[in-house]
């Protein structure tokens, strides 16, 4: 991917030249850790005084969303890349915001509910098939771009990010649902007055 604003460019050599100074490309792979070590703090913050607000779906339908954005981002800037244009590092560091971003929307907060739904009995192992399903996604995701050679890499990206994003929808507006069978309350709702036994 040929990358250019007047700033910086990439090289044939993998190095980006930024404002004169150059930085091997390599080093792009760092932006995700930066943001999450970053955001970290904010995101820990927000969920102990503002989290309760958003649902436990929500928040799950607002990861694949960010997710299936940043596919977007991808698809657009690998079908521009492909006819020739060079394109922004910025695109790319956006990508990596949306995708940090939305991982702190789901991966907390999803092993947190696993151990809270799962039977007492259960919760390692549990925690263990959660991280299980983390690592067989990252196998699939590996995989995934061999279908460059079939789709073209826009088409992969843009199949990719639809699919997320419809995911994400589906789920947000199945919530309530969702809420009811995980038994959860918005704030300030009490419980549900149990039936008189006699």
């Amino acid at each position: 991917m040929n990358l250019d604003t007047g700033t910086y460019a990439l090289t044939a050599t993998g190095v980006i030249v930024l404002l004169g100074w150059a930085m091997p490309a390599s080093w792009t792979q760092s932006i995700a850790s930066v943001f999450g070590i970053a955001l970290a703090p904010v995101f820990a913050l927000f969920w102990v005084r503002g989290g309760r607000r958003f649902s436990t779906p929500g928040k799950f339908a607002t990861a694949l969303a960010l997710v299936g954005l940043s596919f977007l981002v991808m698809a657009l800037t690998s079908s521009l890349a492909t006819g020739g244009a060079k394109v922004s590092l910025g695109r790319l560091i956006g990508v990596y915001f949306l995708q940090v971003v939305g991982e702190l929307f789901l991966s907390l907060v999803g092993v947190v509910m696993t151990m809270v739904l799962a039977p007492r009995a259960f919760t390692n192992g549990m925690i263990g098939i959660w991280f299980l399903a983390a690592a067989t996604g990252d196998g699939i995701d590996g995989r995934l771009p061999r279908l460059d050679l079939v789709l073209g890499q826009p088409a992969n990206f843009m199949w990719q990010g639809t699919l997320l994003i419809v995911a994400g929808l589906v789920m947000l507006g199945r919530s309530e649902w969702l809420r009811s069978l995980i038994g959860e309350r918005r704030p300030g709702e009490t419980p549900a007055a149990m039936p008189a036994t006699t």
